[in-house]
């Protein structure tokens, strides 16, 4: 269930994902994995099945049924009757969703065995099902829900889709109702042309996500702009192509009849346009409306690769791929060098890191996490993470000032937190009713990030000293696994506090105002316990570094 997350959202921490969305429980009431994705406002409920026998002809359609106990716990038993292990997922999800913060639920069936019309059917029904609790429980909302069936056929699907440019290998016509042109050079070849609405339409609902093989992002639904791009194509059609920028397309051949005015292509991935292709795709076409697209080919890998680059940094949304490559990140990656035990990559990996994951990696989103947070900025990384590579923030934490050692010592911190909540949620059943409420922080959406925020802000009152600079604070030269020993004694005396965060994320998810406010709260409270006992962080103190 993590590795088919993984996979479909370029997620390389499967560690922190298992921390936040794995509920799988002995009463988890048919809710294994409750994954959030703030970006496009979506919810993602899985049930997994593993057959013992993979020549099983197809799963289990009644493990698929099962969802329709999870929809009635989630969406209309009453809190206090839901069970510990998800209660918090649960009050997550619908607080979500009362509050606008989910407009789509997307209920997957995940196995080791091939797709079958048997589960499609069962699914169809569960689709049912949760329409009417929706319009039950949530009237009013307008939330959309997705049923799928990931078995090997869709695993594999998604696994050629991280590791091929272009999925879709057919020949694809096109007329051309105003002509077009070539522009060569040694390298590679260009066709610049328009087509028709209905012919993005059409590409889209016969191939859907496989179009964007070599895009870093896939569609992503109805998110604002994609719903000006809706209006635009249904209300203003002979307009779109003076609005809307265009999109350009790896082929791996082409050739251009202009006697006859059409193209012929030979495989196709837009590499840039994703948003507009999807949002295209998704309104009927009535009336004539063109955009402007470019076909491009080459025989160079490193020419793709910069294509796939190049057309898509302009973005709002900034991957750190983006950022690889710039002075900052090479120099960490130089001082990593003399870390021990400690693998700095710089960028996100591809899916074979998702399956073959380095023991000794530092993972990179997770360390950008760690970093803002514990820098105070928590509301970033929740809610808009991918900005944190943006022009606007990434000088503000990625500067000359960091160092490799420095991101150690933040990324450890996150790590005894993820730690922690683990330690906690061993033995709900037997769980004291302060350590529960502990545990429960922890599962809230962006809990953990705020209590790292806390911590964060807090160092002047656990190291005793006036810091005028945290990112010259280490642990000196050692491993993350060191570093995350040394956190633990920290966490284990600060998180009895962290009932003064809730007010953080409880209103709202990380609003500004709150977060402040929360985490001044904690400090208080930490400088007290100082007080009241000045040796207590002594033993961690030795061994921080400032300098």
């Amino acid at each position: 269930m993590l590795y088919a997350l993984a996979m479909r959202y370029d997620i390389d921490d499967v560690d922190s994902l298992a921390h936040s969305s794995l509920t799988d429980n002995a009463d988890d009431k048919g809710i294994d994995v409750l994954h959030f994705i703030p970006e496009t406002k979506t919810a993602i409920m899985i049930q997994g099945y593993m057959a013992k026998d993979e020549t099983k002809p197809a799963a289990k359609a009644s493990k698929a049924a099962d969802f329709n106990t999870a929809i009635s716990w989630a969406f209309a038993k009453p809190i206090e009757e839901v069970p510990k292990p998800i209660r918090v997922n649960v009050k997550d999800l619908r607080d979500g969703m009362i509050n606008d913060e989910i407009k789509q639920i997307e209920f997957w069936y995940v196995h080791n065995l091939d797709e079958s019309e048997n589960v499609e059917k069962e699914l169809d029904a569960v689709e049912a099902t949760a329409k009417s609790f929706l319009q039950t429980y949530f009237s009013g909302k307008d939330i959309s829900v997705i049923t799928q069936e990931v078995g090997n056929r869709t695993l594999e699907e998604w696994y050629k889709n991280k590791t091929q440019m272009i999925m879709v290998d057919d020949r694809i016509e096109a007329e051309l109702k105003y002509g077009g042109y070539f522009i060569t050079s040694d390298y590679w070849k260009a066709f610049h042309t328009t087509v028709s609405l209905k012919w993005l339409n059409d590409l889209f609902r016969k191939y859907k996500k496989d179009l964007f093989s070599a895009n870093i992002r896939d569609y992503l639904g109805s998110v604002e702009i994609n719903n000006w791009i809706k209006e635009t194509c249904s209300q203003q059609p002979s307009n779109f192509w003076i609005f809307n920028n265009g999109i350009t397309c790896l082929v791996h051949d082409m050739s251009y009849n202009e006697k006859d005015n059409k193209i012929e292509l030979k495989g196709i991935s837009i590499v840039n346009g994703a948003q507009t292709t999807g949002a295209v795709g998704q309104v009927a076409i009535t009336s004539d409306g063109y955009l402007p697209i470019r076909f491009v080919t080459s025989d160079k890998w490193e020419i793709w690769q910069n294509i796939i680059l190049y057309n898509n940094s302009q973005n709002e949304i900034h991957s750190y791929d983006f950022r690889s490559n710039d002075e900052v990140q090479k120099r960490l990656r130089e001082e990593f060098k003399s870390i021990p035990n400690t693998k700095y990559a710089g960028r996100r990996g591809g899916a074979e890191d998702i399956i073959r994951r380095d023991p000794n990696l530092l993972s990179t989103e997770k360390a950008a996490i760690a970093l803002v947070a514990f820098h105070g900025g928590p509301t970033l990384t929740y809610h808009k993470k991918r900005e944190i590579w943006s022009n606007e923030n990434y000088g503000r934490y990625y500067n000359n000032d960091l160092t490799a050692k420095h991101l150690v010592f933040t990324y450890a911190l996150y790590l005894a937190i993820e730690n922690k909540k683990e330690e906690l949620g061993a033995d709900l059943n037997n769980l004291p009713a302060l350590q529960l409420e502990e545990y429960e922080f922890f599962k809230k959406r962006g809990g953990m990030r705020l209590y790292l925020a806390a911590i964060g802000q807090s160092m002047e009152e656990i190291l005793g000293r006036k810091i005028t600079n945290p990112r010259k604070l280490s642990f000196g030269n050692v491993s993350w696994k060191t570093a995350l020993d040394i956190w633990k004694e920290v966490v284990n005396k600060t998180v009895m506090y962290c009932g003064k965060l809730k007010p953080g994320i409880e209103n709202g998810i990380l609003k500004e105002e709150f977060v402040r406010s929360s985490i001044s709260e904690f400090k208080v409270a930490i400088a007290s316990q100082v007080t009241s006992d000045p040796k207590i962080y002594d033993s961690f103190r030795s061994k921080v570094r400032y300098d």
